[in-house]
């Protein structure tokens, strides 16, 4: 797709430290496990909290899921 891949996902949102220095290690500039939350600048950018978008929803339910949390502070965007 000649895009770098920047930012990672845990796999079922499970990271600790060892985990978080490994995707350092590996060239990512942060990661997400699976918890809800906003952004906090001050926080872990290898532990971000990562909204849930469940199977099976509508395009539009899933419009209405981003929007919500950009409107709270929880989207980043990833590339430009």
């Amino acid at each position: 797709m000649g895009k770098p891949v920047n930012f990672m996902a845990y796999p079922y949102g499970t990271s600790n430290e060892k985990t978080w220095q490994l995707a350092k290690q590996a060239g990512y500039l942060g990661a997400a496990g699976t918890w809800g939350s906003n952004v906090e600048s001050e926080g872990n950018v290898f532990d971000m909290p990562r909204n849930k978008i469940p199977g099976g929803i509508s395009l539009d339910q899933f419009k209405q899921k981003v929007a919500f949390s950009h409107e709270k502070g929880g989207i980043i965007p990833l590339y430009k």
